[in-house]
């Protein structure tokens, strides 16, 4: 199948909310922006979409703590502590989130920690990404090494059985 050569080269698009949309979904992610003050989130259309959050609904801390998974919930929050408490700049996790049809998907959340002049969090900045394709593809590879392994060890119990 050829390709259809463009006869124009279309003009750069500005940074803005277009360029930035277009980045999101190439890259499978969503920007965010939480006030760690008042628990506002301020997020992009594709988070909204993501999370299934209309264009005028808000977007707190509660309501995003709701996403995680239950039994990502604590070990999330303890590692955002952490960072805190150490005044780390840069805060990296991976966990699992639910959307409002019940669908459990894997999110990798990067963030930057903005901080105080007395050290307290004030804001925090982010993109997060949907790994779940990758997960998925690593359970598989996973269970196919089980298999790979049973067998072999199959082929040996028969081997032994079969040649004392």
């Amino acid at each position: 199948m050829e390709r259809k050569i463009q006869q124009a080269v279309p003009k750069p698009l500005p940074l803005n909310d277009a360029w930035l949309h277009i980045a999101e979904r190439a890259s499978s992610g969503y920007l965010w922006e939480w006030d760690v003050q008042s628990g506002a989130i301020q997020c992009s259309d594709v988070c909204r979409e993501y999370y299934s959050f209309p264009p005028s609904a808000t977007f707190d801390r509660a309501t995003w703590h709701q996403r995680i998974h239950p039994d990502d919930r604590n070990a999330f929050h303890s590692a955002l502590a952490e960072a805190h408490l150490a005044q780390e700049p840069i805060l990296r996790r991976e966990f699992r989130s639910i959307s409002d049809a019940g669908d459990t998907r894997w999110v990798c959340s990067h963030a930057e920690i903005i901080y105080d002049q007395a050290g307290d969090p004030v804001r925090m900045c982010g993109i997060d990404i949907d790994v779940t394709p990758q997960r998925r593809a690593l359970e598989s590879l996973k269970r196919s090494e089980k298999l790979v392994l049973a067998g072999q060890i199959a082929a040996t119990v028969a081997h032994e059985i079969n040649n004392p």
